[in-house]
């Protein structure tokens, strides 16, 4: 029915993130911080490198071109960037 529909295609929308977030598949992404802000609806994902002198480019660049469709399922903007390093105690 229409909303299982929905349900797989918003989960597939998050796996394809989850996916672009391990594109190299080491666990290059040790922790991700969450910020939805509804006044630009945009979520903002700031990513905690595993080593703390990766610079994890081939995972932003695979979640920039991943994700237009959790983009458009969502109607909001995906903002990743890697944690300064003064914030990477998580």
């Amino acid at each position: 029915n229409q909303e299982h529909r929905l349900l797989v295609s918003q989960l597939s929308a998050l796996l394809r993130l989850a996916v672009a977030l391990d594109r190299r598949h080491i666990g290059a992404i040790r922790h991700v911080k969450s910020d939805y802000r509804s006044d630009d609806k945009a979520l903002y994902l700031d990513l905690v490198p595993a080593l703390t002198n990766d610079d994890c480019a081939l995972e932003l660049w695979n979640l920039d071109y991943k994700k237009s469709v959790f983009e458009e399922e969502f109607g909001v903007k995906v903002v990743a960037r890697l944690a300064s390093k003064s914030s990477q105690h998580y």
